[in-house]
Order: structure tokens, then sequence, then C-alpha cells
């Protein structure tokens, strides 16, 4: 008995050791419940998060921290924004489930990914 506790911990063990960082790539999103939307923060030519995991129905929201200008397009989701400066907000409402890579068009190695369930 003792030998399949063992083995029970230590599978419980590897499996927390796999989904924590997962979960911090893709998981816990500051989705407001209320307004059915996530914000995504343009900061230093990075979207953070880079991974958002939403129900369908959420509006995505990106904000430019960035002193320069930022766009945002997914081809898959059938987007392109305008370029948006400092302070400025593009948000896009994601009604089908799927998964939904984007980029800045301006910076191309600006990427992110909106995965909607």
């Amino acid at each position: 008995m003792s030998r399949l506790l063992s083995y029970f911990y230590g599978f419980a063990i590897a499996t927390m050791i796999m989904v924590a960082p997962m979960q911090l790539i893709c998981g816990a999103n500051a989705q407001d419940s209320k307004t059915n939307s996530v914000q995504v923060d343009i900061e230093n030519y990075t979207f953070k998060p880079m991974v958002v995991n939403v129900a369908a129905g959420t509006t995505v929201k990106w904000v430019n921290h960035d002193v320069v200008p930022h766009d945002v397009a997914s081809k898959e989701a059938g987007f392109k924004s305008d370029l948006f400066a400092q302070d400025e907000t593009f948000s896009f409402k994601f009604t089908k489930p799927g998964i939904f890579p984007y980029l800045c068009a301006t910076h191309p190695k600006m990427t992110g990914t909106v995965i909607v369930r």
C-alpha cells in the first residue's frame, strides 16, 4: 500500500510541477465577469500577458503603454486595428471558440494569442 501511495504522491507532485507554469503562461487572466472583458497591456514592445484564455463572448482590450504607436491584427479572428498611440486602446469581442494568434503588424516580433473556449 505504501508503494502505491508513494507512486500517487510522486505523480501528483509531477503534475503540479508541469501544470503550474502553464497556468502562469496561459492561465489566470484578470477577466472582469461583470463586463466580460480582459485587458492586454502593451509594454516594452510586448503583449502582457502573451496568452489569454477567455470564454466566447469576451471582449479583449489592448492598452498601449509604449511611447510608440502599435496596432493589433489577427487574420484568424478577422480584425486589424488602426495604429493607436500611448494610452489609447483597441477592443475586439471574441464570439466563437478557437485559437487566435495575433501580432503588431508594425512590429511583427510582437505576438500574442487569444484562446477562446
